[in-house]
């Protein structure tokens, strides 16, 4: 399971947080792709 770049297609690659947000860097196009984080504080 990974995720795809939506600029080009490629998988990408977890860099890890950034300012909150979970990350994703793709390495064709070098284009990063942020999710916001989960909270699992209920």
């Amino acid at each position: 399971m990974g995720h795809q770049c939506e600029t080009c297609g490629s998988f990408v690659k977890f860099v890890g947080m950034v300012r909150g947000y979970l990350t994703w860097r793709c390495n064709k196009c070098d284009r990063n792709l942020e999710f916001a984080e989960v909270d699992f504080d209920d």
